[in-house]
């Protein structure tokens, strides 16, 4: 999967920073067997300079070194090669382990200098003795992910690349050495051994300044993640230091030999050092982590939402930004901070959907396991709320549409039923009247009207009856209660519906839509022809457990799909987890397509 963008008000471009599959198949082509097959052949290597430079000695002048110095030179790339390996292949850092295992491979390099009787094994290991010392400041200006920033970081690896083995290269062509050369072997210092050497040295100063600079500068999300690395490395390139100036100044051997130990030695507790000050942040964050899900359970503030996670992934600049309808996002803050190495931003979709997105500073998109709880426990946090508020306001829309109909049944009742009763009461009053006047063919009259009345308003009853529960629905189906509201429509109206019964909450839906449908098209539509179709689930365009109602009419268009009745119609199939939808262009009529999702075989109706 690509690294995905998002352009944030149009000036601030975020990305993910996590390792792609693209990213891990160039590095690591099959992740299982890469590292381990790297880290095989950087073990031979050092296994095999170890043979071929064990207690070097240049007898009678230097004997050989004790074999815990030996062991101690010999040893000292062995763990970042194991390192590296571990890095590469379980962690999301694959470039820096690439790098570390290269690190301890190469600083086995110069244990070929023992041997100027293959020629080009000797130049080989001349030329790259310190090459190691630029593979360091590469990673140094690369941590955590093992790629390059910036500008001034890709020219800090060049020069330091450059110084530590060109200066090699150039010692070689002009002193044109051909003896052993070891660490505990003494050497002529040259010119070009001294120009160097100061020149490591002064790459590993500036080197030290960047790493501190940007320990001490970085955003608390970046020190906590990655602040005992860059502290780690900071002191192991203070170590290293050490053995350049000791060689740039020409002191004595055993000096030099000093600081090698020294380097050696404290390279290994600053390690162990960094290693359990990172842990303890790790094991920080593991507990702000258990304490998230109590932060975040019933949550609907989206202030307090943002605040809980920036907090627990260290993070003060961290925002929730949530898309337009459009699909664009707002303009960022003004205050934003926007350090270092930019910014990055982790998407939250549910369901295919995307939520919003998360603004962040690109050390909390490190991959670990914390951080990905964090995300998971925000995004259905998020989507809780999302539904609450639908749930709200599709209750909101079912209160209103409950009202607007009790309000047009006593305006029916009130209009309709109330008047024809209250006739046939004044005609038997007036009925009464005339038998009492012994009138009788006119009190006889006064009663066959009223008989009317009466019946007029049974039938006005059953009418509203029949809109309050259809009999007809209930007894023989959606078909035959829709051809009832087709032959009393004063609108030609054509009906295509299959003699199926479907559920009674389906059929009472799809019911109430085209009778408050064809009301509409009474009402305003002017139209001379109405069409009424249901497609079956398994022939229906939107696949199996949906059933597809259309209402499509001639007439004048344009309605107006905010208004009280089609709202009332579509919280009526929001109701059923249903979608609805309207295309009324003026003067090309109007079309209503409703989807209602049928429940799985088994489900109790």
């Amino acid at each position: 999967m690509k690294d995905q963008r998002y352009d944030l008000g149009g000036t601030v471009r975020a990305t993910r920073h996590w390792a792609t599959p693209r990213e891990k198949g160039r590095w690591a082509g099959a992740r299982g067997a890469a590292p381990l097959v790297a880290a095989g052949l950087a073990l031979a290597l050092a296994a095999w300079t170890t043979s071929v430079s064990w207690a070097v000695s240049d007898l009678p002048r230097t004997p050989a070194p004790p074999v815990w110095l030996d062991v101690a030179y010999h040893a000292f790339g062995v763990p970042f090669i194991l390192g590296g390996a571990l890095v590469w292949w379980r962690t999301p850092w694959i470039r820096l382990g690439v790098l570390l295992l290269i690190l301890g491979a190469s600083y086995y390099l110069a244990f070929l200098r023992v041997l100027p009787e293959h020629p080009v094994l000797y130049v080989t290991g001349f030329c790259l003795a310190y090459l190691y010392v630029g593979v360091f400041g590469h990673i140094a200006m690369s941590v955590p992910t093992g790629s390059l920033s910036n500008t001034v970081d890709r020219v800090y690896v060049v020069l330091a690349y450059v110084a530590s083995v060109g200066s090699q290269v150039g010692r070689y062509l002009a002193d044109q050495p051909s003896n052993k050369w070891n660490f505990n072997l003494p050497q002529i210092n040259t010119a070009w051994g001294k120009f160097g050497s100061y020149l490591v040295a002064v790459i590993g100063v500036v080197g030290v300044v960047l790493v501190l600079r940007r320990l001490l500068t970085s955003l608390r999300a970046r020190r906590r993640r990655t602040g005992p690395v860059w502290g780690t490395l900071a002191l192991i390139g203070v170590l290293l230091l050490a053995p350049s100036l000791g060689s740039a100044l020409s002191l004595p051997l055993d000096s030099q030999l000093m600081f090698g130990v020294l380097l050696v030695c404290g390279t290994a507790v600053v390690s162990l050092g960094g290693y359990l000050l990172w842990m303890g942040f790790a094991w920080s964050d593991q507990i702000r982590l258990t304490a998230l899900p109590l932060r975040l359970a019933g949550q609907r503030q989206l202030g307090a939402l943002q605040a809980a996670l920036a907090d627990t992934l260290g993070d003060p600049t961290l925002r929730l930004v949530f898309p337009r309808p459009d699909g664009t996002f707002p303009e960022p803050r003004k205050s934003q901070p926007t350090e270092g190495q930019g910014r990055a931003a982790t998407p939250i979709h549910r369901g295919g959907r995307l939520l919003c997105v998360i603004d962040h500073d690109p050390a909390v998109a490190s991959g670990d396991r914390a951080t990905a709880i964090a995300i998971a426990l925000t995004g259905l946090t998020l989507e809780n709320a999302q539904l609450y508020r639908e749930v709200r306001e599709s209750r909101s829309q079912l209160t209103t549409a409950t009202f607007e109909e009790r309000k047009r049944i006593a305006r029916d009742m009130h209009d309709g039923t109330q008047q024809r009763f209250f006739a046939a009461l004044l005609r038997l009053g007036m009925a009464t009247e005339r038998l009492d006047a012994g009138e009788s063919p006119q009190a006889a009259a006064l009663l066959e009207q009223a008989k009317t009345e009466l019946l007029d308003g049974i039938e006005a009853l059953r009418a509203l009856a029949q809109g309050l529960h259809p009999v007809d629905l209930e007894q023989y189906g959606l078909a035959q209660a829709i051809a009832v509201l087709a032959d009393r429509s004063p609108v030609v109206t054509d009906v295509s519906i299959p003699p199926i019964r479907w559920p009674p909450t389906v059929e009472s839906t799809a019911y109430f839509v085209i009778s408050e449908a064809l009301a509409n098209v009474y009402k305003h539509a002017g139209a001379t022809r109405v069409s009424v179709t249901i497609t079956p689930a398994e022939t229906a365009e939107s696949g199996p457990g949906e059933l597809v109602v259309r209402v499509a009419d001639d007439g004048v268009g344009g309605a107006d799909a905010s208004g009280t009745g089609l709202r009332g119609l579509a919280a009526r199939v929001g109701a059923v987890d249903g979608t609805f939808g309207i295309d009324s262009d003026p003067r090309a009529g109007t079309r209503l397509t409703v989807r209602i999702p049928l429940p799985p075989e088994g489900t109790p109706l």
